[in-house]
């Protein structure tokens, strides 16, 4: 070949195989390639880490969740007193067990851990009075309480 035609032969190569074109990449290994035995696990510092980091995290998370379980148990306990106590209310009321100026009592072996406080008060029209009906109950060394008040009429105190 004359030299004409070996720098069309050597252009033709260069344009079909660039020297820019790079072979694609592997996929990286996981974890580092150790020379005697292929991949290792963990170093002693990711370990230490780790620990650190649930360390800190689990304590607020369980300070979280039993928080979480006292309010709910809480509301329950505040949700069955309401309840208690609007029935104990209605029972005084449509008793007229209400001439006491008051009473007081628990709700028997089905809820030995609420008691209940009843008291009545004059109200401006001397036919009326305020009943108000407490119902108290203890957790973890705390007193709680709901009240609920409503008008009875007394047609006998207004005579």
């Amino acid at each position: 070949m004359t030299a004409i035609g070996n720098a069309q032969w050597h252009g033709r190569l260069a344009r079909a195989r660039p020297k820019d074109v790079v072979a694609p990449a592997l996929p990286a290994p996981l974890g580092r390639a150790c020379a005697n035995h292929g991949t290792r696990g963990f170093t002693l510092v990711e370990v230490m880490a780790a620990i650190v980091l649930v360390a800190i995290v689990l304590p607020t998370a369980m300070q979280g969740t039993t928080l979480c379980l006292d309010l709910a148990h809480n509301a329950r306990m505040q949700a069955q007193a309401a309840s208690l106590a609007q029935a104990k209310l209605s029972e005084l009321a449509a008793t007229k067990m209400i001439q006491e100026a008051m009473q007081a009592g628990d709700f028997g072996e089905q809820w030995p851990q609420y008691k209940w406080l009843a008291t009545v008060e004059a109200w401006d029209d001397p036919r009326l009075v305020e009943l108000d009906v407490s119902v108290i109950w203890t957790t973890r060394g705390r007193d709680y309480d709901v009240t609920i008040s409503t008008l009875v009429y007394d047609g006998a105190a207004g005579e």
